[in-house]
């Protein structure tokens, strides 16, 4: 989903008006008498009057109780909670179709954030992790930035992105992406779902090692899900390596081991039958050369 024209029309209205309204307060620019002359003031200027703001959401208050420009309950109670969204730093880390996903490490959230008038990978560029300050508001029960970015001139390294990955990817298979301020809209994965998350690469079996542990351990079928993975992270060497050799047929593998092969699956299954506790069998893991 993106914000039509009108609804973007309509934020900037409610947004230059509250900074007006700080402005008149605060006297900060000089000559400034309607929401037009924001236009052409200077951006440094613009973002201290918002800054003003998020130091100090009483503005909001008085806002909504003078009600100066006179508006509707509807866009009175827009901008008053705009009280409940987060001015800070985030990272970038990812660009889809319609939104920027903003991850913010303080409250280890991931956020799905809507583009204004341009798109914010055309505003900003391409490469990510980016890191930038911005005021994550609601808007149409969607979540937003108020127009106003500032991108940090820091680049993050191959190491520290590594494990930034990591991080944000965990947060996103435990909650999902949030693309409103609804608590409701927070997810809770399962544990195999984790512990499928936290197997799927080098970096994160090294980073998650401890959580590994304790989920593998809590009931048989994780224990199971534990091997199963193991097996298919390791299974790609073996395969290189029974290629060198020409190798061709079904494996079973524990693990690292080769604990069966066969010319057809239905002769594998037989065989590891014949081999493996019924308990166990699903810890193995086939693959096909």
């Amino acid at each position: 989903m993106r914000l039509g024209k009108k609804d973007i029309e309509e934020f900037f209205m409610l947004h230059k008006s509250l900074l007006l309204h700080v402005n008149n307060k605060k006297h900060l620019i000089k000559g400034l008498s309607s929401i037009s002359d924001l236009q052409i003031a200077h951006f440094e200027k613009i973002a201290e009057l918002r800054n003003m703001v998020v130091n100090d959401l009483t503005l909001i208050d008085s806002f909504i109780k003078e009600n100066p420009f006179e508006f509707t309950d509807t866009e009175l109670k827009t901008i008053e909670c705009w009280k409940e969204g987060i001015f800070d730093t985030f990272l970038i880390v990812k660009y889809e179709k319609d939104i920027a996903i903003f991850y913010h490490p303080e409250t280890k959230k991931c956020y799905g954030v809507l583009s204004l008038n341009d798109q914010l990978e055309d505003m900003l560029g391409p490469y990510i992790p980016r890191i930038v300050q911005a005021w994550l508001i609601s808007f149409k029960d969607r979540i937003i930035y108020d127009g106003l970015i500032a991108p940090y001139n820091i680049t993050v390294g191959r190491g520290m992105g590594k494990n930034l990955r990591a991080e944000y990817e965990e947060v996103i298979v435990k909650h999902g992406v949030l693309t409103s301020f609804d608590p409701k809209e927070e997810t809770q994965s399962s544990d195999e779902e984790l512990l499928k998350f936290y197997m799927k690469s080098e970096t994160n079996r090294d980073r998650f090692w401890e959580e590994i542990e304790t989920l593998r351990t809590k009931n048989s079928q994780l224990e199971a899900r534990y091997h199963q993975e193991h097996g298919r992270v390791l299974s790609s060497k073996l395969k290189r390596k029974l290629k060198e050799i020409s190798a061709t047929g079904h494996f079973a593998i524990v693990d690292n081991v080769i604990v069966a092969s066969a010319p057809t699956k239905k002769e594998l299954d037989a065989r590891v039958t014949e081999i493996i506790p019924e308990k166990k069998k699903e810890w193995v893991h086939w693959f096909k050369i």
